[in-house]
């Protein structure tokens, strides 16, 4: 320490480190521990465990126990000695998993420890066997593949099974990603029993806790997969057998088989063959042709043989070739093909060798669409009972030689009333908001009993908030009271009589007229004299008013014996409805005190639409019945309106009737709906029929190719190409394309403001592969035979895209026009203009 020039003083300090032997060291109390160590991890049912439980509270009390799907066993150690063993009898109940905990209360503190042992459950194992007629086959033969279960001692065992056959080379892209069934079943398992200390938190608790831890046949059948059965059975004796028809790859197969019994258990196998030819014909064609393409097609010749070998190979309709093929090697051919029309072009393949027999042939057929110009949607849907005549939606400038049908029929609205309920009732009562969503929708007495009991416990004088102890809030009051109202017969005393004083008072104290519009709606739903002069005051007052507010005061009209009020209120919120083919919403975007979206602006829009037999039910109805996102409750009360009277339905058999022909329809294993697709030439109406009694919803859409762009485009959308130059850098393509070269394509697509899910198609040209396709935010990208495709939220503002394509063979090809439309309003649409593209070799 010195002093500074005045006089005050300065100071510095350091540390310096001194190392020697200074005495004993001072220790503080010694933390508590227990340890657990057994001979192996693993023990088979009938082996006896071994562990060895140490602590450095010796003398103090230990409770030891063995649990995990239960508690097995258990040992109260009075004095605990430092080393103790325990020896268990491992049962095969005790598995997947059981633990070893110990735990020692010192006076101070308590501490546990926890070791888990692996019981492998032997009795759940199924052997699973699968077995092939041949070990080789070719392309169209029948293979005939037997499966064989048995239980864990060798005994056959009825089985479900999942089978599938499929193309080994897929993983070689990514591996098999299916669970084993006996990690999902009889995997590790958590420990289901707790054990509670007594002890206040502030000594237990703390530093002291322990975590735990001829000519050979046409090859035309191109598959992935060669079979697929999910629920294929096995008798008592264990076994199934199923044929199919080997498709037209030449690979090696595998054949999966995930089997399960009554009692779970479960097992796994595979088996790998082979479909071969010594001599084989590739053909490299484009997915499909532009009229007016000219495209270099190619055949690659594998020869698998021991020696070289010259074969003949044509192509029908075009001059045959000859190439002389090494040993255990290929060669190339090709063809310059002519896409002069719409329709298809088939390519019909032959290999012959000059000299050799008929394993040394093969044929291949590949049909390659050949498409117009642009392709267009129209869609249409409604509800049907058994049996409905409808005409076939398309637009006007559709060249109907080009028409494709697809027909969809799902399930009425109760089914969807049932699943939206269920997503509410398993949210419970976490918040206030959810407890008055429960008693709006239950159906089971305790759960509006506990919904009832929630919402008192949570009763404030003025109101609910979103919690027990939260700030009042108007919205949240208002749909409580509204949940009170409709279930009143099960309340209890005065309650819904205090509820409605607290909507009153919130009513007069709240100073935003969306809340306002909304407490009076409420006091309505629950027959307070005050009601009609508070729905009143908001009529006449009221500004800023959110789509869904003035929904639910066209109800409170109708309540209050005003229809056609409540109509001019509907009609002029539908103004601004999104109105599409099959659907109707009405759209919320945000506004001062706003709290309700688009699901619950379009329930209340149906219920309103129900008892003014508005036109829009069916839109709205099929809206809601699809719709995900939240406000589960008011979709489920919207659609048990409309279903209520309707009889339940399945959609069961259906078969569509066009032109005097019956084409049945697919249903699905998941949820019952029949869909099918099909060419639709000539005819103006089909029929649809059911084999079930009861409403289903039906949807009809369209497509085709117009030969004019459409004058009436309401989206716009341009599209440029370029190739890089010399310098790296993009510029408009203004040449020839060279095989092998990048191609960018850039489109700007610009929609209106309805809110709707928009589809941008850039097509792929023929010849072209994609080399990479930008991801756009908010939205998705895939890639697809017939191009690029883009799904948007929305397009209100302009929205860039961009793919990159490269160039595989030469030829004149016509790149088709690039288009965009939204989905739920088909007529709302934009295009470009085609292009010609040269690539030269």
């Amino acid at each position: 320490s010195i002093p500074d020039g005045t006089g005050r003083s300065a100071k510095a300090e350091t540390e310096i480190y001194v190392s020697g032997n200074f005495g004993t060291k001072k220790t503080g109390r010694e933390e508590p521990s227990v340890d657990i160590r057994l001979a192996k991890p693993r023990y088979a049912p009938g082996e006896t465990a071994e562990a060895l439980i140490t602590t450095n509270r010796k003398g103090a009390p230990m409770l030891v126990t063995l649990e995990g799907r239960g508690l097995f066993e258990v040992r109260v150690l009075p004095q605990a000695p430092a080393n103790w063993r325990w020896k268990i009898r491992i049962d095969e109940k005790m598995g997947p998993t059981a633990e070893i905990t110990a735990g020692v209360w010192d006076g101070v503190s308590f501490v546990s420890g926890g070791k888990a042992i692996e019981v492998p459950v032997a009795s759940k194992a199924v052997k699973v066997e699968l077995s092939m007629d041949k070990k080789e086959y070719e392309p169209g033969d029948t293979a005939k593949l037997t499966l064989t279960t048995r239980d864990a001692k060798g005994r056959p065992v009825a089985a479900e099974a999942g089978v599938a056959v499929v193309d080994s080379s897929i993983f070689a892209l990514a591996p098999d990603a299916t669970p084993p069934l006996g990690q999902t079943f009889w995997g590790p398992r958590p420990n289901l029993v707790t054990t509670t200390v007594s002890a206040p938190e502030e000594v237990s608790g703390g530093a002291y806790q322990r975590a735990q831890s001829g000519i050979a046949p046409v090859r035309r059948r191109f598959e992935d997969t060669a079979y697929w059965n999910g629920i294929y059975l096995t008798g008592p004796d264990g076994k199934a057998t199923a044929t199919f028809e080997i498709p037209a790859n030449l690979t090696t197969w595998r054949a999966v088989a995930h089997a399960t019994t009554r009692d779970t258990a479960v097992g796994y196998a595979t088996i790998d063959f082979k479909a071969r030819r010594w001599a084989t014909l590739r053909l490299a064609a484009p997915r499909f042709f532009t009229v007016g393409d000219r495209s270099e097609i190619f055949g690659t010749v594998d020869n698998r043989t021991a020696e070289a070998r010259d074969f003949r190979v044509k192509l029908d309709g075009y001059e045959d070739r000859t190439v002389n093929v090494p040993a255990n090697g290929s060669a190339k051919v090709s063809w310059l093909v002519n896409a002069p029309e719409r329709g298809r072009v088939v390519l019909s393949g032959t290999l012959e060798p000059v000299k050799g027999g008929e394993e040394l042939t093969d044929r291949v057929e590949q049909t390659v669409p050949v498409r117009g110009g642009l392709v267009v949607r129209a869609a249409d849907g409604g509800t049907m009972a058994r049996e409905t005549t409808v005409a076939i939606p398309v637009r006007k400038e559709v060249d109907l030689s080009t028409r494709h049908v697809k027909v969809e029929v799902t399930a009425g609205a109760a089914g969807a009333a049932r699943a939206a309920a269920a997503r509410v009732i398993s949210g419970r009562f976490y918040s206030v908001p959810q407890a008055a969503d429960v008693l709006m929708v239950a159906t089971d007495p305790k759960d509006v009993r506990e919904a009832i009991a929630a919402l008192s416990r949570t009763w404030q004088p003025r109101g609910w908030g979103w919690f027990e102890d939260s700030p009042v809030d108007s919205a949240i009051t208002a749909r409580v009271l509204t949940a009170l109202a409709a279930r009143r017969k099960s309340l209890l005393g005065n309650q819904l009589e205090g509820a409605r004083n607290a909507a009153l008072a919130r009513y007069n104290e709240e100073g935003v007229w969306e809340r306002k519009a909304l407490l009076a709606a409420a006091l309505v739903d629950a027959d307070a004299a005050e009601g009609k002069d508070r729905v009143d005051e908001v009529f006449k007052r009221g500004l800023g008013l959110s789509p869904y507010a003035r929904l639910r005061l066209s109800e409170a009209l109708l309540k209050l014996g005003s229809p056609s009020g409540a109509r001019a209120t509907f009609e002029a919120v539908a103004k601004d409805a999104s109105v599409g083919d099959t659907t109707a919403s009405f759209p919320v975007a945000e506004g001062p005190g706003w709290s309700y979206g688009t699901n619950a602006a379009t329930a209340a829009a149906l219920r309103v639409a129900l008892k003014l037999e508005h036109p829009l039910v069916p839109k709205l109805v099929r809206f809601l019945a699809e719709a995900s996102g939240g406000e589960d409750a008011e979709i489920a009360t919207a659609l048990r309106a409309y279903a209520a009277g309707r009889p339940e339905s399945r959609v069961g058999k259906v078969v569509v009737v066009v032109g005097g022909k019956e084409i049945p329809l697919e249903n699905s294993r998941v949820d019952g709906s029949a869909k099918g697709e099909f060419d639709v030439p000539a005819a103006e109406k089909l029929t649809i029929r059911r084999d079930e009694a009861g409403e289903a919803f039906y949807r009809i859409e369209t497509r085709g190719e117009v030969g004019m762009i459409p004058d009436n485009q309401k989206i716009a959308i341009l599209r440029r190409l370029e190739v890089l130059n010399g310098g790296g850098i993009w510029e408009a393509l203004e040449r020839p394309v060279r095989v092998g070269e990048a191609v960018r394509i850039t489109m700007v697509v610009w929609g209106d403001g309805t809110p709707d899910a928009l589809r941008a198609v850039s097509p792929i040209p023929a010849g072209f592969e994609v080399a990479e396709a930008e991801d756009v935010e908010g939205g998705r990208t895939d890639i697809r035979d017939e191009g690029v495709i883009w799904y948007l939220t929305n397009a209100e503002s302009p929205q860039t895209l961009r793919v990159v394509l490269r160039a595989e063979s030469p030829g004149e090809i016509s790149l088709p026009p690039a288009e965009a439309a939204y989905l739920r309003r088909n007529g709302v649409l934009g295009a470009t203009s085609g292009e010609a593209l040269k690539v030269r070799g």
